[in-house]
């Protein structure tokens, strides 16, 4: 190892909560999600209670039709207490549950959609709990 290495302080990669000095104002989430990409989708953020929401959303087919329409994900809750790598993370997470969904909606098993995120949860539990619809 070098002698110039030796002496180098090693890469912070953790954030601390008193580094974030503050409560998370709305100009600085609206900065950290334009930071943000992934591609054919876009972060849209709004107020929700006490603190924020962060969504994703894209012109997609619509699973039904097949029609390219505006798809929006579900919203995350962000709290003005987080510190930007939680919303950093907070927006990653949105895109994997945005991916699973359209693997859940485009996978087929006999040509049935058996893992669609469309299901209501009253009928499969009763169709699990009694084996009817």
């Amino acid at each position: 190892m070098s002698e110039e290495r030796q002496h180098t302080q090693p890469a912070r990669i953790f954030e601390t909560r008193s580094e974030s000095a503050g409560r998370l104002e709305a100009e600085v989430f609206r900065q950290i999600l334009a930071r943000c990409s992934f591609p054919g989708l876009e972060f849209v953020m709004g107020d929700l209670g006490d603190g924020f929401y962060l969504q994703v959303a894209g012109n997609r087919p619509d699973a039904e039709t097949g029609r390219p329409s505006l798809q929006a994900g579900r919203k995350w809750y962000v709290s003005r207490h987080s510190v930007p790598s939680e919303v950093v993370q907070t927006a990653f997470l949105a895109v994997l549950t945005w991916l699973e969904h359209e693997a859940r909606e485009s996978f087929t098993y006999r040509g049935a959609r058996i893992f669609s995120p469309h299901f209501d949860a009253d009928f499969l539990a009763r169709f699990l709990a009694t084996g009817a619809p």
